[in-house]
């Protein structure tokens, strides 16, 4: 039995079948074929060539002819509309996550993953409102019980277009210049998920009515929010294989969202696509086919809202995240030490003496202690 698909590839000529330019690449495909195969025939001679021709032909015009049949199938096929497409791919890739190991750390052990965003910054003065933009890299170890460390790359900063140019006086020259900052947390300071993830459904159905009311992390209520939580639970996260999948399938319910198809992220890597619109943004969501991973979130601008004027197709904002792995150590230990505990994630940022870029992140019932022994010395 002869595989079509197989003998496409081996004739170099891919087939695109989500594309929408599919057809037009199919149908370009059959006529470069058989011009190629009459010039072959033109130029050979005798029984034993023209058969073997004829039959090389034959094949090719019938791999180039299921071409245009898959390509046809795939048009038809979208015309139920975009949300389709997109539940197959999320179909596709809830089922890769729920092959996936777990990323779950066990004592003396980090969940660590990297992130880079486009952050910005607005700065109030002397009735100028300035609005600059830089890039924020970031390192994350965090352990099952909420202590590690965190380390920000803050870039240059740059004025924003069309901002008055006499914005820039007011930057700080640090702000001029990338600056990096290291911060130790202690045990309940820090969190491998932005919201507890034990008692989210792991049915989609559940799952996705429970998104849609914008309470999982306190967002509003709709179809919009509820894609951009599920951006959220799937980064930087130690997620079980079986809540991913549910994610995946929760997503493909959604009303508006769509496949873009392969795209690369902001760092160049290629992904599959999901986004949807909504004020005037495309939100995305970029995944990586193979292992489910998310690669990216970002937001580009549709359309004019008021009170916005940033040029259509550019960044409403950014972040590409490098999948979590488990390690086994800081890449530094901390300066000061790491208690008490936070409580409730509820804590207090203090500076490591001599080192302006350096800070830890305590309970703050570090603070009402001091304030008391500060108490019971002026009693004494």
């Amino acid at each position: 039995m002869i595989d079509e698909l197989a003998l496409l590839k081996c004739a170099g000529e891919g087939l695109d079948v989500e594309g929408a330019a599919a057809e037009e690449h199919a149908r370009v495909a059959l006529q470069r074929a058989i011009a190629s195969e009459r010039r072959l025939l033109r130029g050979r001679r005798g029984p034993a060539a023209r058969r073997r021709l004829s039959v090389r032909m034959a094949i090719v015009l019938a791999v180039a002819a299921l071409a245009l049949v898959i390509a046809a199938a795939t048009r038809s096929g979208s015309s139920t509309g975009p949300p389709a497409a997109a539940g197959a791919v999320l179909e596709r890739l809830a089922r890769v996550a729920g092959a996936q190991p777990a990323r779950v750390p066990e004592r003396g052990q980090y969940l660590y993953s990297e992130s880079r965003s486009l952050s910005n910054a607005t700065v109030a003065s002397r009735g100028l409102y300035c609005q600059f933009d830089f890039t924020e890299a970031r390192q994350n170890w965090i352990a099952a019980n909420g202590q590690g460390l965190f380390i920000e790359r803050d870039g240059p900063q740059h004025l924003e277009a069309g901002s008055p140019a006499d914005c820039r006086s007011l930057l700080p020259q640090s702000a001029l210049s990338a600056g990096v900052s290291r911060t130790w947390a202690a045990p309940g300071c820090l969190s491998t998920s932005p919201v507890p993830l034990g008692g989210l459904p792991r049915n989609p159905a559940a799952l996705r009515a429970r998104l849609l009311t914008g309470k999982v992390e306190g967002g509003p209520p709709g179809a919009a929010e509820a894609f951009t939580q599920v951006g959220d639970l799937l980064r930087e996260t130690d997620a079980p294989p079986a809540l991913r999948a549910a994610l995946y399938r929760a997503a493909a319910g959604l009303a508006g969202v769509r496949n873009l198809g392969t795209v690369a992220d902001p760092l160049g890597r290629q992904g599959v696509g999901l986004a949807i619109d909504d004020h005037g943004i495309r939100h995305e969501l970029i995944f990586d086919p193979r292992t489910s991973a998310l690669l990216a979130q970002r937001g580009v601008v549709i359309a004019h809202t008021r009170g916005e004027d940033a040029a259509l197709g550019s960044l409403a904002y950014w972040s590409a995240y490098t999948p979590g792995r488990v390690v086994s150590r800081l890449p530094a230990p901390s300066p000061l030490p790491l208690r008490p505990a936070c409580v409730r994630g509820g804590g207090t940022v203090r500076q490591v003496p001599g080192r302006a870029a350096d800070s830890v992140i305590v309970g703050s019932s570090s603070l009402r202690a001091a304030a008391g022994s500060r108490s019971s010395r002026r009693a004494v």
